[in-house]
């Protein structure tokens, strides 16, 4: 048999040789192993392997001696864990080990140093993370690692209920595995992780959301969130979401359940974290907004509010940073007015939200709007693309909305002889207002003759 060949980085080979030439075993072993055998495929030519980790049988103290004349970090002593830096890159060298009891789920109680790769490879949590290579001697995979990526499935390494009962985040990793590589989950794999969901409640929330917001803007999201068999550890994490399933809409605009449009929703949107969580959230609330008019048409009335209040419950549970947290359930709250391709109302709401927010949103308006019925859809997309463009061009050319943009500032209220700030500002707003409904000119005299009206008016001069 033809053996395989996988690119390294020459520091990383010479590390492997360094150890060799000392008398050690050395591997390049996990993320990188499988990313090289995965860029020689045509669908993953453009994945470039990192972070090249090396196992060996060398302790800690052997490392230390072998590159003494290198900088060496002591980042993980307890799990036999160094750093050799080599121009300027960090390579971690870790000791074979194997794992003792996982009391809480998550960490080893103890570690134990061993002098077998095998034994070292079987405590990995998927096959396709538990290979290792060598320069000459080629790929050592004693759990079939090769032939899963050629398959596309994700498979617990061993038993899989033993594996995910060592660390619960791993129900998390094969699921952003699957979507991160489109590839489908072991049948035996995906019952456990459903048996073993409950596990997760001793992950914290800030792991969970990591592991979410990588499910979320992989480029194979639905594998993961389509996929109903798995969806019950969807469900745990996010609880709410639940009633979305089999929910009926009987609204025209709808062809497809509440839980349906909302994964067909995120994923039109763009693949980032605010985006995709966004419409992944944006309507959790219908279950409960749900009404039946007397044409038997379904309607979800104040659920843009409700899904907002959701939303942030959710995201302050997953420990959600306060800006992401605050567009999103902006972005939620607003995602079901009315959109209309006029430029007063691309000024009111670059006004209200600013051009950035503004983007987000009529972003999130077009991947609702793609996800639902086809009957209404090239009408409201192009509205959207209509709106697109007049706010590029608004920007562009520098028209008003925003009082930074009013060709008259306070100095000049206060020149007309007042003094009190509240009204000087209360006169900008009024100004304003008129200038983006297009009912006053954005020029200082027009803005100053109707400032001394609206201040007669107020009979404050």
């Amino acid at each position: 048999m033809k053996k395989i060949q996988i690119k390294m980085p020459e520091d990383a080979k010479k590390i492997i040789s360094l150890l060799n030439n000392a008398g050690f075993e050395a591997y390049a072993v996990g993320g990188a192993v499988r990313d090289s055998l995965l860029s020689m495929k045509d669908s993953f030519q453009d994945l470039e392997p990192k972070d090249w980790d090396i196992s060996t049988n060398a302790k800690p103290e052997d490392v230390h001696k072998v590159f003494k004349e290198y900088k060496i970090i002591d980042t993980g002593l307890k799990h036999g864990t160094v750093t050799v830096i080599m121009n300027g890159q960090p390579y971690e060298v870790t000791t074979f080990r194997r794992d003792g009891k996982y009391t809480d789920g998550r960490r080893p109680d103890n570690v134990y140093f061993t002098n077998s790769l095998a034994e070292d490879l079987s405590r990995r949590d998927i096959t396709i993370n538990a290979m290792a290579y060598h320069p000459k001697k080629g790929l050592i995979d004693p759990f079939g690692g090769k032939s899963d990526l050629e398959k596309g499935i994700i498979k617990c390494v061993g038993y899989s209920h033993d594996r995910l009962r060592e660390d619960a985040l791993r129900i998390l990793r094969v699921l952003r595995f699957s979507a991160q590589l489109g590839f489908s989950i072991d049948k035996n794999t995906q019952e456990a992780l459903v048996v073993n969901k409950h596990l997760l409640k001793a992950v914290s929330a800030e792991r969970i959301l990591n592991e979410l917001k990588k499910m979320l803007v992989a480029k194979n999201f639905l594998s993961v969130f389509a996929n109903i068999k798995i969806l019950p550890v969807i469900f745990y994490i996010l609880p709410e979401l639940e009633p979305t399933l089999d929910f009926e809409q009987h609204n025209p605009y709808h062809t497809k359940d509440v839980y349906g449009h909302t994964i067909e929703a995120t994923n039109y949107a763009n693949p980032t974290f605010v985006q995709r969580m966004t419409l992944l959230l944006h309507d959790i609330a219908k279950p409960q907004c749900f009404s039946l008019d007397k044409n038997n048409v379904g309607h979800f009335y104040k659920h843009p509010e409700e899904s907002a209040a959701i939303a942030n419950n959710i995201l302050l549970r997953l420990k959600t940073d306060t800006k992401s947290r605050e567009l999103i359930v902006t972005l939620i709250q607003n995602h079901d007015i009315e959109f209309v391709p006029k430029q007063r109302f691309v000024n009111k709401m670059l006004n209200k939200f600013g051009e950035e927010t503004f983007r987000e949103l009529i972003a999130v308006k077009k991947a609702d709007i793609l996800a639902q019925s086809h009957k209404f859809l090239i009408e409201r997309l192009n509205n959207l693309l209509e709106i697109e463009d007049m706010v590029t061009k608004t920007i562009n050319s520098g028209q008003c909305f925003s009082l930074k943009d009013l060709n008259i500032n306070g100095v000049d209220i206060m020149s007309l002889g007042i003094t009190q700030g509240e009204i000087v500002g209360e006169t900008l707003r009024y100004l304003l207002t008129n200038v983006i409904e297009e009912k006053l000119e954005n020029d200082k005299g027009v803005l100053k003759t109707e400032a001394k009206k609206f201040l007669e008016q107020r009979r404050v001069v």
